[in-house]
């Protein structure tokens, strides 16, 4: 797998970015809605036809479902306090006082119009309509072009608007004498799905956060709601998203992001679009292989600069393996440890380069960008190896090039 640079992360646009108010907030409301959702249940999502890798990560701890109320704000301690119904009652109303739609943004939609896409046939159930649907937003309409700096917040009191929660929150004061606090929009939504107790909520790198998968600020969709580690949410600001491969009018492949194919839930229950990404790149009449790679040259066109191609493409070559697959032999490779010297030679000049040239900030961005697409690039390698080897014969695998052999990296038939 790829060696990366140590870099900081870069800075989050979720609701990692601040904590909770203690107190009331004198802010006006910013909070948007639409149509009551049920509690999200099981994912329906076929799971045979996700190409995937059985790379797992490490077994990540589960939050809490009873969380230390002296760490929690006033606003989680309330939502806690809350029964399951009083939760999805709460729900219901903020959505409805949020004025959203069901929307999709055009950085998560790329190369698409919304009607082109729902026109796409597919197989198993996951057609352009479907697609669509798991694309779009819940969300107001003015955040679409131009997103809040911060996740919209709004107030919560005894004589408040919202008549679902006055009798919990009149309980809430006697238990605690807290008559006034606010909180964020998301994380009511986010309380009805887990229906249980959600952990403190910080921006502390190993606390948790409400995560949103289509990272779009103000987003209320439950199905988009995440319940993460702050470094897990944090990648996913880079992330190209799933890749669709279209030929003519058909979806024939799909390819989870690497966030859908290493989430901790995936241990337990769900399928790999139900974590990823919700983000998505189809390209048409094009191998998927040539779809991530316009995706990458497109990040490179937008600098201007061939060098960062040049340097990023020679890292990906001498990648060990280059293959996600780490339990294959590699035959022709001769001095292993040569080769991880050289790679880490450019890696670091690459690192050095973007940092004198673009800064410090900027160089974590796309160094960020370059290590998910080299992960997507990986992925998709051992696929089309594989594939190849269920295809050649032994004679004809042995009369490939050796240059082939090695990029491609079919195992040996015996």
């Amino acid at each position: 797998m790829l060696k990366r640079a140590r870099s900081p992360s870069p800075p989050s646009d979720d609701d990692s970015k601040t904590s909770e108010p203690s107190t009331i907030s004198k802010r006006p409301h910013t909070t948007s809605s639409d149509d009551d959702f049920e509690p999200t249940k099981s994912s329906t999502i076929p799971k045979k036809i996700i190409k995937s890798t059985t790379t797992k990560p490490p077994v990540t701890p589960s939050p809490s479902s009873a969380a230390s109320s002296d760490v929690l704000s006033d606003g989680i301690r309330f939502l806690n306090f809350l029964e399951n119904d009083e939760a999805d009652g709460f729900c219901h109303d903020i959505i409805l006082d949020s004025n959203a739609l069901e929307l999709i943004k055009k950085k998560n939609c790329e190369g698409w119009r919304r009607r082109d896409l729902a026109k796409l046939k597919g197989f198993n159930g996951r057609d352009g309509e479907f697609f669509k649907r798991w694309l779009e937003c819940l969300i107001n309409p003015d955040y679409i072009d131009n997103p809040p700096t911060a996740h919209p917040k709004f107030h919560v009191s005894l004589t408040g608007r919202f008549s679902s929660i006055l009798n919990a929150a009149n309980r809430f004061y006697k238990k605690t004498n807290i008559s006034g606090f606010g909180m964020s929009s998301h994380h009511v939504v986010l309380r009805a799905k887990e229906q249980k107790q959600l952990p403190p909520l910080s921006n502390e790198r190993a606390s948790y956060t409400g995560s949103h998968l289509c990272d779009s600020t103000g987003c209320l969709r439950k199905e988009h709601l995440e319940l993460e580690l702050l470094s897990f949410n944090l990648s996913r600001k880079v992330c190209p998203g799933v890749m669709l491969l279209v030929v003519g009018d058909t979806i024939t492949d799909v390819y989870p992001c690497v966030h859908g194919r290493t989430h901790p839930k995936l241990e337990t229950d769900g399928d790999e679009l139900e974590y990823a990404c919700r983000k998505e790149n189809a390209r048409l009449d094009q191998s998927i292989f040539h779809a991530i790679f316009h995706s990458f040259a497109q990040m490179i066109r937008r600098h201007n600069d061939p060098r960062i191609m040049q340097l990023a493409l020679i890292i990906l070559v001498l990648t060990k393996g280059f293959s996600s697959n780490s339990g294959s032999s590699e035959p022709i490779l001769d001095d292993g440890i040569a080769v991880y010297r050289a790679q880490n030679f450019y890696t670091e000049l690459l690192w050095k380069y973007l940092e004198a040239r673009y800064g410090h900030g900027n160089a974590i961005d796309i160094f960020n960008k370059l290590v998910m697409h080299f992960i997507s690039w990986q992925t998709l390698h051992k696929d089309m190896a594989h594939n190849f080897f269920n295809v050649l014969t032994p004679a004809e695998v042995n009369e490939l090039l050796p240059i082939m052999k090695s990029l491609i990296h079919i195992p040996q038939k015996k």
